[in-house]
């Protein structure tokens, strides 16, 4: 097990990924053993949170609960991510400069994060 901060416990790998896809959010079906929701993200939003130019996002969030497909809004806040992947490694940081990047045409196979 390790301690990424002090509310946090890490205890497998955690991955991350880009995923190209036009799909709308409802037509995942996210395994509820592995995933608690999907969130959709404006990515200059998310970059801007980061930032501190602004306080809070309203996002999108799908899951599957007791075997019904459900949509909800929430606003998140700096806060609901894990301190250390704000501040350590800024893999958040990282992975919305990098889907930024990629939206906006970059060769996919420069695009390292």
């Amino acid at each position: 097990m390790i301690s990424v901060s002090a509310n946090y416990i890490v205890n497998e790998f955690q991955h991350l990924f880009l995923y190209d896809s036009n799909r709308q959010l409802t037509q995942y079906t996210p395994d509820n053993k592995e995933v608690k929701e999907l969130v959709e993200v404006l990515i200059y939003q998310g970059i801007d949170l980061l930032l501190g130019k602004i306080e809070y996002l309203e996002v999108k969030t799908f899951g599957i609960k007791d075997g019904n497909r459900v949509v909800s809004h929430k606003l998140i806040i700096l806060k609901d991510f894990v301190p250390d992947y704000l501040t350590i490694d800024k893999i958040m940081m990282r992975l919305f400069i990098t889907a930024k990047r990629c939206i906006e045409g970059e060769n996919k196979e420069l695009l390292f994060w």
